[in-house]
């Protein structure tokens, strides 16, 4: 709650330094705001604002536009009062969808302002704000500046898009029920490209840069504002010879750092993409992986098929139960850098031997354990230099016999 309230906070005065005084929204039954932001220029839309009470309802009328915005305005016009449809694709599953518009037709071209329902209604019906989810101009039949929608009728702004000649150019913007700005993208003619960013409570949680609908450059994402979870290098693409022979070839691979909640780098390698993936999409790790312990330190290489599955010798020898010669691979490894720990798998869920590590990452402990968890079997222990410590039995997790610890020279420690 206190991390909410600091983020809250902060998001207010982001606000106050994102609004500038240009009034380019027409005010409908709202009280006036003294400070809204200017979108005058979609292009230059760098800082986006963060409050959608700064907007209204209706988007300013492109001077090229005919002001038409109800049924009577119209009539006047020898125009036709009616419904279209617009599908729109701004560039990801939950920005997709049908404009289901009214407004006026002259001369079978769609003209003036068209208001947005929820539902396609039927041509007679009278939309005003009173149950408008949203409102677009057009011009001969083509959406034509600022598209608004909203949560509700008279509610929340949910997302505001500019349009050039029926395609998204400028920028667009998302915000939540409770008036967060979620998502900041800018497009070029029809497809993504500038400066992206998403959010939470008006924080950027993710940000990169799009370069004719393709993600460029280096993208950072946040578990929580300030907590870096992954960064992806777009400009570093793997070569043909980085990668495994089996790499499917319908994806690209890009270097790929993942961090802990303290900001320290714990694997670093190529993820591979299909594509058409989003850029916060985790991928499949590919070729060789570096492993870093929480403190920074290289703690081990692992090998990776095309295909993202663990394909190294070394742990899957680690992972053999140990006096058992026909052991089968593991099919599942988990790896933590937080606890310095490798867990074999039978499945996704169950566990049937850990190996731990020394925090500089030399093995530690190799521990035989049930599927529910409890230790069984044959535990080992060694020394950071690699040697022998001990080697004693669980059952159920409650140690068996007696424990004989052996010094890095073989010898017995102790009576």
């Amino acid at each position: 709650m206190r991390n909410r309230l600091h983020r809250r906070l902060i998001s207010v005065l982001s606000l106050a330094m994102v609004l500038s005084s240009a009034d380019v929204f027409a005010q409908d039954g709202l009280e006036e705001v003294p400070t809204k932001p200017d979108l005058s220029n979609p292009d230059a839309l760098d800082l986006p604002p963060m409050d959608p009470f700064s907007l209204t309802f209706r988007p300013e009328r492109p001077a090229d536009v005919l002001d038409i915005q109800d049924q009577e305005a119209c009539k006047a016009q020898n125009g036709k009062w009616g419904t279209a449809e617009k599908y729109y694709d701004w560039g990801s599953f939950e920005h997709m969808g049908t404009l289901h518009l009214t407004g006026c037709t002259i001369s079978n071209k769609a003209q003036g302002l068209w208001h947005v329902t929820d539902e396609k209604p039927a041509p007679k019906l009278v939309v005003d704000d009173t149950n408008a989810t949203g409102y677009a101009w057009m011009k001969d039949d083509k959406l034509t500046g600022w598209v608004v929608q909203l949560h509700e009728p008279k509610g929340i702004v949910k997302s505001l898009v500019h349009y050039e000649a029926d395609e998204p150019d400028g920028a667009a913007l998302f915000w939540d029920e409770l008036g967060s700005l979620t998502e900041s993208v800018h497009f070029k003619q029809g497809k993504r490209h500038g400066k992206y960013e998403t959010f939470l409570e008006s924080l950027p949680t993710a940000t990169g840069e799009y370069n004719n609908g393709e993600p460029v450059g280096v993208w950072s994402f946040y578990e929580e504002p300030g907590m870096i979870s992954m960064r992806r290098y777009y400009n570093r693409q793997a070569s043909e010879d980085e990668l495994p022979a089996d790499t499917p070839k319908n994806v690209r691979a890009y270097w790929t750092e993942w961090f802990n909640g303290e900001g320290v780098k714990i694997i670093e390698g190529y993820s591979s993409l299909p594509f058409g993936a989003r850029p916060s999409d985790a991928g499949k790790r590919v070729g060789n992986m570096r492993y870093y312990t929480g403190t920074g330190t290289l703690w081990m290489d692992v090998v990776y098929s095309g295909t993202g599955n663990v394909n190294d010798n070394t742990l899957f020898e680690l992972c053999k139960p140990y006096g058992k010669k026909d052991a089968p691979i593991p099919a599942y490894l988990d790896f933590d850098s937080a606890g310095i720990e490798v867990r074999c798998k039978n499945n996704d869920e169950e566990v049937y031997q850990i190996i731990k590590y020394y925090s500089e990452g030399q093995i530690w402990q190799i521990i035989s354990t049930l599927p529910s968890g409890e230790r069984d079997g044959i535990f080992r222990e060694f020394h950071p230099t690699g040697e022998p410590l001990a080697k004693y039995y669980y059952h159920n997790d409650v140690p068996e016999g007696e424990i004989d610890y052996i010094d890095t020279k073989g010898e017995r420690i102790g009576d």
